[in-house]
């Protein structure tokens, strides 16, 4: 995965796939208007999501499942629901607090700090089973290779 950002504007970066430099082609107004096709494959859907790692978030309702399985079993009457609850208040901050990344769906690029377009909805598991196919046969392509889709 790729993390890409308008305040540091690398002219290559590795392949996620064999580490070799790939050129990067920055649109000149992407800062302003938004990411419209990716730089490293070219397509041009992407998904919106909060900027938190999504290994630490799926951690997260692990240990929260497992605190309140023990309390169900052992603790106090209704002491569990205390678990999960305070874990609802912290997604619902880290919902309010994080700011937007977009992301390819082909090729997982994560873009920081670019203003996120009208058409770059939340994740779509739909998409995501679409471009499947797609995955690594657009990296290092230019643009106009992945220009039709979307």
């Amino acid at each position: 995965m790729v993390r890409l950002s308008p305040a540091s504007v690398p002219e290559e970066v590795p392949c996620p796939a064999c580490a070799s430099p790939l050129a990067v082609a920055w649109p000149s107004d992407a800062g302003r208007s938004g990411i419209e096709a990716c730089v490293l494959c070219g397509f041009r859907r992407f998904f919106s999501q909060r900027d938190f790692n999504r290994g630490a978030g799926l951690w997260l309702v692990v240990a929260a499942i497992l605190a309140s399985a023990v309390l169900f079993a052992k603790g106090p009457p209704l002491a569990w629901l205390s678990v999960l609850g305070a874990f609802a208040v912290v997604d619902g901050l880290l919902l309010r607090l994080l700011p937007e990344v977009v992301v390819c769906y082909v090729c997982q690029s994560v873009y920081r700090g670019f203003p996120r377009r009208a058409d770059q909805e939340a994740y779509d598991p739909k998409v995501a089973a679409s471009v499947q196919p797609l995955r690594g046969t657009l990296i290092g392509a230019p643009p106009s290779a992945a220009a039709g889709e979307g």
